[in-house]
């Protein structure tokens, strides 16, 4: 089993990824993360390190800059991890039934 724990740093320089669940697993570890902007879970997760999946230049940048930074790390760790324990799929479907609501002018009975 991969332990997410003992890592200074989670890297996900996909290109596509359409939800990224690793990333989440890796905060639920206490590991800070850098991913790239065209995954999905880079519009939910605010405190993660994001980079454009092409620009290596920036990403090596950012590494360094963590790797470096004990306290970035921190910080970005359990800025992340509080974010993490904010988010659930209750939530998630509130918005949408929300957003669903607002734009059909139909109401919505959401069961989870």
């Amino acid at each position: 089993m991969i332990s997410y724990a003992v890592g200074d740093l989670f890297v996900m320089p996909s290109v596509s990824e359409p939800f990224g669940l690793t990333v989440l697993e890796a905060i639920g570890y206490g590991s800070p993360t850098l991913m790239s902007k065209q995954s999905g879970v880079s519009e939910v997760i605010r405190n993660s390190l994001k980079v454009d999946f092409w620009d290596i230049q920036e990403m090596a940048n950012q590494i360094v800059a963590v790797l470096r930074n004990e306290s970035l790390r921190e910080t970005l760790s359990l800025s992340a991890s509080a974010e993490l324990a904010r988010l659930s799929w209750d939530s998630a479907a509130d918005q949408v039934a929300k957003l669903y609501e607002r734009h059909s002018g139909k109401k919505v009975t959401v069961m989870v």
